[in-house]
């Protein structure tokens, strides 16, 4: 059994004549009553009563019709999806910190979508996890098939697209005399108490790289916290300082944002996506797009040292 002997049933069955059926098919008659008898052999029971050229349907080939159009639908509705992925429309899986959901990614997707105003492209956005081993994890796992995140090592089955730096400041109590400093040196927080991010955090391995940098250790860790929002307000408290993003809860609470030197402290947000991973095609396309506008962007100042340069890029 083929397809084709499928199409020359349902052909047939609506004709209802061997003639007009092989005319309409575009093969010989013979040929036509050899794939319909070769069908028929096959299931073990007859699909038409015949009369001289004419046919008609027998009850088991009504029941076979409709089982036939409905399969054949089915396949069609499948050719018509598959080829609509081979020319870059379906679902893009993102996994991404909350920081790069404001206005940067908005920005990115928006501009993709517009760059394909015929396709219809899905994303399926997802920030719930709030840690860049979560992220990484998920990625491997296939929940995802590109995350927006910190890198804390990088892998050799990876692809890492670094799309922008996010500036690190000292939260510290607003009433602190180191409130009032332009700013602050690192190697001045060796003996202070430091609230850190847990070691599952994409923040807390670039803190430690900044640590090994400046050859220097903590010597007073009061809290590791997961959360940067729970970390600020234990800062307001008077608990300790951490080192921080200038995160929107920040001025809402009695914490100021002191800048860093020495070394010049920020992390570096990646997209990252499988190397070996079984992708749609809108998925490279969509990969291909963030890397060439985001070195674009870049060249115009949108990789930042300070505070508002993602904003001002986002604006454009």
């Amino acid at each position: 059994m083929n397809l084709y002997a499928l199409h020359y049933f349902v052909t047939l069955a609506h004709l209802e004549h061997y003639t007009q059926a092989s005319k309409v098919l575009g093969i010989s008659q013979p040929a036509l009553t050899h794939a319909i008898r070769g069908l028929e052999d096959e299931l073990g029971i007859r699909l038409f009563a015949r009369e001289g050229r004419n046919v008609s349907l027998t009850r088991a080939g009504e029941f076979y019709l409709k089982q036939v159009e409905e399969g054949l639908t089915l396949l069609e509705n499948a050719n018509q999806a598959i080829r609509r992925l081979s020319q870059g429309e379906g679902e893009i899986r993102l996994g991404f910190l909350r920081e790069s959901g404001v206005r940067f990614l908005p920005t990115l997707i928006h501009d993709f979508i517009a760059s394909k105003p015929d396709a219809k492209i899905h994303f399926a956005l997802d920030s719930d996890s709030g840690m860049s081993t979560d992220l990484l994890e998920g990625l491997r796992q296939g929940r995802y098939d590109l995350i927006f995140s910190s890198a804390p090592r990088q892998e050799e089955d990876l692809l890492y697209v670094p799309v922008y730096r996010q500036p690190l400041y000292l939260a510290v109590p607003a009433q602190h005399p180191f409130a009032c400093e332009p700013s602050i040196r690192f190697c001045q927080l060796v003996h202070e108490p430091m609230i850190l991010f847990s070691s599952k955090s994409g923040l807390r391995y670039e803190i430690d790289r900044l640590l090994a940098q400046a050859k220097m250790t903590l010597e007073h860790i009061v809290f590791e916290i997961s959360e940067d929002e729970v970390i600020a307000s234990f800062v307001e408290k008077g608990f300790g300082f951490a080192i921080l993003p200038d995160i929107p809860i920040i001025h809402q609470l009695d914490v100021s944002l002191v800048r860093l030197e020495e070394p010049q402290c920020y992390r570096e947000m990646h997209m990252i996506m499988k190397k070996k991973a079984d992708h749609y095609p809108v998925v490279q396309a969509f990969f291909d797009f963030v890397r060439q506008n985001v070195s674009a962007l870049n060249d115009d100042g949108y990789s930042v040292e300070t505070g508002d340069g993602m904003r001002a890029a986002a604006d454009k």
